[in-house]
């Protein structure tokens, strides 16, 4: 440390040691894990880690909050800010499609289950029926096929598109799966189709008011979730306009097909 003005700042914080050597010189040490840098085996300098040092760098690392109702309070986000917090998150929304409407079922392995966007079964879910609001899923998912709930807790197999009785479809509006990993499943639950190409719009209605309130609140950054083409991030591009140019866009790629145009993605 050559620069006495970081070396009387860096002692004025606790940072670094004025150590005198055998032959009278003197030599200035960082403080952080100064213990542990003594060690001599990997088993040693472990042990010997203080959690509560003071780090030797500034972090590179940004950290990302998400607001919601605990953390609205003005006092509480200074709290966050003062703790560290670079980003506030504001989340608009949460997945693409839902599953059930009603109260938690338990789901068991190996058993049959209906897969139903009628929306008399929105607030009916049971073991063997269960409602996603997405009107296309009979006709969008092919037998053998998975369906992934909640973050994958729940994992069904499609195997036929409704139920066939003596060689007659019975409620073709539907599917008839298999619970191939069960679970409690709670209501308002995400639904992820791997390996299916869904027909769902890039932009629903209340994405383009959510977009169009960000571009009001000058945001710094949309995080557009479920992106599986280029033609989305366009899509997203031309709600924002002029005004909201200076906006990034940051897309979060969480199915198959946006992993398999992930390169078109980047470059919309």
């Amino acid at each position: 440390m050559k620069n006495s003005a970081s070396i009387a700042r860096l002692e004025e914080l606790g940072l670094c040691k004025k150590v005198e050597n055998t032959d009278g010189t003197v030599c200035f040490i960082k403080d952080q894990q100064l213990d542990a840098s003594c060690a001599c085996s990997t088993l040693q300098h472990s042990c010997l880690l203080d959690v509560d040092s003071e780090p030797g760098q500034i972090r590179k690392t940004g950290i990302i909050c998400t607001i919601g109702p605990a953390s609205r309070e003005i006092n509480t986000l200074v709290g966050m800010l003062e703790a560290g917090m670079n980003m506030a998150r504001l989340n608009f929304s949460h997945g693409t499609h839902k599953a059930c409407g009603a109260t938690e079922i338990q789901l068991v392995a190996g058993a049959n289950v209906k897969i139903t966007s009628d929306p008399k079964w929105r607030t009916k879910c049971s073991p063997s029926v269960i409602y996603v609001d997405y009107a296309n899923i009979s006709t969008t998912v092919a037998p053998n096929k998975h369906i992934y709930i909640d973050d994958g807790l729940v994992s069904l197999t499609v195997l036929s598109k409704g139920w066939i009785i003596c060689a007659y479809l019975i409620d073709g509006d539907s599917l008839l799966c298999v619970v191939d990993n069960g679970g409690t499943l709670g209501s308002q639950k995400g639904v992820n189709l791997p390996k299916t190409n869904v027909d769902l719009p890039a932009v629903s209605e209340k994405d383009k008011e959510d977009l169009l309130l960000g571009v009001e609140m000058n945001v710094d950054m949309v995080f557009a979730s479920f992106i599986r083409s280029a033609a989305h991030v366009r899509a997203i591009r031309d709600i924002l306009g002029a005004e909201g140019q200076e906006i990034k866009i940051i897309s979060k790629i969480e199915n198959y097909e946006g992993i398999v145009k992930y390169w078109g993605i980047g470059m919309a």
